[in-house]
């Protein structure tokens, strides 16, 4: 069996005024809130971080502004102080090299060479040498064709003077050749015996050329050439010999 439902009971709804309609007021907006520090806090803080950096930024160009300026201070202070018109470049020292050339002071000696320091060969000896010699001894020139060479070097063509010390223990006088770039000059060095065990010097003229020559003294064939070489040098006068 039906039975009738009884009515509902509902109560009056307000009135709902109807939105959106064309040309209908439409309702005032609330202004929305901004939720948990939103955009307005977000902002503060991006200015307070600009702000900071800022001032680190400033902090830095002020710290390398001192520190060039302390730089500065202490290169000054190991920069050595010049006086005016002084040069303090490190450049190399021009020095003289030695020379060969003949000495201009009267009486010096150029040249000057020990018998065994002038390139002995065929048949010279280094032999002992005695209380009146220098250097380390004598060269023994009595085999033939014993030889010292020696380089002079002259700054003009001419005649030089050639001086040799030598030991003749012989009872007679030994002779040398002197040649000059291989050339026999057809002088002869004249080792005299003076009938001592001391040793003596001669003296000989020598034509030399402009620059460098190679002179010599040799045990040529058929001379007797029974002496001891000591010293040998040039100079621009007669040597004094003892």
């Amino acid at each position: 069996m039906n039975y009738a439902q009884p009515p509902a009971h509902t109560q009056p709804q307000a009135a709902i005024p109807a939105q959106h309609e064309q040309g209908g007021a439409q309702p005032p907006q609330q202004p929305r809130q901004s939720h948990g520090g939103g955009g307005g806090g977000g902002g503060g803080r991006g200015v307070m971080i600009g702000a900071a950096v800022a001032v680190l930024v400033v902090i830095g160009v002020v710290a390398g502004l001192l520190l060039t300026r302390d730089n500065g201070k202490d290169d000054k202070a190991k920069t050595p102080a010049t006086s005016a018109g002084t040069q303090t470049s490190a450049g190399p020292s021009q020095t003289a090299s030695p020379s060969t050339a003949p000495t201009t002071a009267p009486g010096g000696k150029f040249a000057m060479v020990e018998a065994e320091d002038a390139s002995p060969s065929g048949g010279a000896v280094a032999v002992a040498g005695v209380a009146s010699s220098s250097g380390k001894g004598l060269i023994d020139m009595s085999a033939p064709g014993s030889t010292i060479t020696w380089k002079v070097e002259v700054p003009k063509k001419g005649t030089y003077y050639l001086a040799v010390k030598f030991l003749n223990t012989t009872s007679e006088q030994q002779n040398l050749s002197i040649l000059v770039n291989g050339k026999d000059t057809t002088n002869k060095a004249k080792l005299k015996n003076y009938g001592t065990n001391t040793v003596t010097g001669t003296w000989n003229m020598v034509q030399l050329n402009e620059g460098s020559n190679d002179v010599a003294l040799t045990c040529a064939a058929g001379e007797s050439c029974k002496a001891a070489l000591d010293q040998v040098w040039f100079e621009n006068q007669q040597p004094t010999l003892k």
